[in-house]
């Protein structure tokens, strides 16, 4: 699937990772801190809001991600197997 696909099932919460990626087992998803801030902060804050993370498939490294420019054309992205049983 391409990038805009993928972005919809992150905005639902699926996990997804792409196969041309070196690094195997690593995933991305996004992670709303709405939960966490007032509606005001979030109003202050747009960037605070949602942030994609992606880390291995134990959750021994976390990182904040950036799409690059090669991620947001590829269409090799993937739903994590364990999200769509």
């Amino acid at each position: 699937m391409n990038f805009s696909e993928a972005l919809y099932f992150l905005k639902k919460g699926h996990k997804l990772y792409r196969s041309g990626w070196n690094g195997k087992k690593l995933y991305i998803y996004l992670h709303t801190t709405s939960s966490i801030l007032s509606n005001e902060q979030l109003a202050d804050d747009i960037e605070a809001k949602t942030v994609f993370y992606i880390c291995d498939e134990n959750k021994k490294t976390v990182n904040a991600w950036l799409a690059s420019q090669a991620d947001l054309l590829a269409d090799d992205w993937n739903l994590i197997k364990s999200e769509i049983e």
